[in-house]
């Protein structure tokens, strides 16, 4: 199957460009798109303020039925669950802004190599 793509590939005079891409997804199975890591950039920071609501929301829940005397184990764990949540949030910030800088440099490496 490999064969005939590469002697189909051959005959259109593509063989060196379908080698060129095959090599460049073996070392980076993905291409990185700068737009998609803004976009997801961006989501995770949405997911970060509705998480700081949320907590701000469930310590004041935990206030309240504290205050009136109620139960407060449930919520307590709740509120462990949501700062769980928040530091993943925080870490895909990290993560996404650590790619973007590595994206930008590259870039500017490229850049300087062309000039």
């Amino acid at each position: 199957m490999v064969q005939a793509c590469q002697h189909s590939c051959a005959a259109a005079g593509q063989f060196d460009l379908a080698q060129k891409l095959s090599a460049a997804m073996t070392i980076n199975p993905r291409p990185v798109d700068r737009y998609v890591i803004l976009q997801h950039f961006a989501q995770a920071r949405r997911h970060m303020t509705i998480g700081e609501a949320h907590l701000a929301r469930q310590y004041e829940i935990i206030a309240e039925l504290e205050r009136d005397g109620h139960d407060v184990n449930e919520a307590k764990k709740l509120f462990a669950k949501f700062i769980v949540v928040q530091a993943m949030h925080l870490e895909e910030c990290r993560r996404l802004e650590r790619e973007l800088k590595t994206l930008t440099a590259a870039r500017r490496r490229a850049q300087k190599v062309s000039a």
